[in-house]
């Protein structure tokens, strides 16, 4: 990377930030470094800018509007705020907006729009909105369901547009993934070339910026810790088998509690899941997402969708075939025990409220109205 700048290194809760009074978002900062990028950049040369905002993560967003600005984890600093408005406009709009009442989220959304208008404007200034290519997506999905392979935590906002060339707006509903994005950079670069020598995971989607037919993936594919997925036409289907290893010290005694999806026994986002999620701790799991979006109930095992399964199931069988390390799908006879149920039993009973900034039963799960 020829060029860094307004790096935060980690979450605001590591050492250092949190006692020197930097526990807040600042926005200006982290888009400043964005625009000294666009300043300097050679307006003849293809160039890459990654933006990671801070929105919509913790620290509170509304906390942070009523911080000093000038005050950042690179310390002191004099920003020039011709692109930006200012926090009490923000808060302004925010109060005005939400009856008086904004919300957190509220106030990251807002924030990051006003990051994403100042680089739409610095790129227009600067004579760089004829040929280039905005990718606008989420890190993560939200929870419950983050860091897992369920469809709250692996599906997220994604807006692609092509300045100069094409201007249509459409939807679409085909399937596209995060290893997607390269070979579509590659083909958009190089005008359809072939890519190098090599396996790719992803495919090319440049086809729907042209303004061209596209089709997706039949299917996609998640993987976290010891799940594996596949949803194909609202149908997902989630297997989670432990290791053998994990599984002999568990029967051994060695382990005195059965460890949670990603092999931890204190993870938030895992905690709030198998809260919320009935089935969580369910060694196969099948949803029909066009009925139940939620992911409330497992129809494994219900005859009905017997060929949907079955479809499903030589879907991941094709994709794991292909890695290097095997994942058993063979059905799991001790996580239907009544000796894994004691096993879980002590992390369900720990629940939540261990997790410092999560508040038990924050989210209503479906969310009210909804079904």
């Amino acid at each position: 990377f020829q060029f860094v700048d307004s790096v935060l290194w980690s979450n605001f809760d590591v050492a250092g930030l949190v006692e020197a009074g930097l526990r807040e978002h600042n926005f200006e900062w982290i888009l400043n470094g964005a625009l000294n990028f666009l300043d300097q950049v050679d307006k003849e040369s293809p160039f890459l800018l990654y933006f990671a905002s801070t929105a919509v993560h913790g620290p509170n967003h509304l906390d942070s509007l009523y911080a000093n600005p000038h005050i950042s984890p690179a310390g002191h600093v004099e920003l020039p705020l011709d692109y930006y408005p200012s926090r009490s406009q923000i808060l302004r709009e925010l109060h005005e907006n939400t009856g008086g009442k904004p919300h957190h989220i509220d106030a990251g959304m807002l924030c990051l729009d006003y990051q994403v208008a100042a680089i739409r404007k610095k790129l227009a200034e600067q004579g760089l909105d004829r040929n280039t290519v905005i990718i606008y997506l989420s890190d993560h999905g939200v929870e419950p369901g983050k860091a897992t392979s369920y469809l709250r935590g692996t599906r997220i906002p994604f807006i692609a547009t092509w300045l100069g060339k094409n201007d249509s707006t459409s939807t679409s509903e085909e399937i596209v993934q995060v290893c997607d994005i390269l070979p579509t950079i590659w083909d958009l670069a190089t005008d359809g070339s072939k890519p190098p020598k090599g396996e790719w995971d992803g495919r090319s989607f440049a086809s729907v910026l042209r303004g061209e037919p596209f089709s997706g993936r039949e299917f996609a594919y998640f993987e976290n810790g010891y799940t594996r997925s596949v949803y194909r036409d609202g149908m997902h289907y989630i297997v989670w088998r432990y290791p053998q290893s994990i599984i002999n010290k568990m029967r051994s005694g060695e382990l005195t509690e059965a460890p949670d999806h990603l092999n931890t026994f204190d993870t938030g986002q895992a905690s709030i899941t198998m809260e919320e999620i009935s089935s969580y701790w369910n060694p196969d799991q099948l949803f029909d997402a066009n009925k139940d979006p939620y992911e409330t109930t497992n129809l494994f095992g219900n005859p009905e969708y017997a060929d949907q399964l079955k479809i499903l199931q030589q879907d991941l069988q094709g994709i794991l075939s292909t890695f290097k390390h095997p994942f058993d799908l063979a059905p799991s006879t001790f996580q239907n025990s009544s000796e894994f149920d004691k096993l879980k039993q002590p992390r369900i009973d720990r629940g939540t409220s261990y997790i410092y900034w999560y508040e038990p039963g924050q989210y209503a799960w479906p969310p009210k109205g909804e079904q």
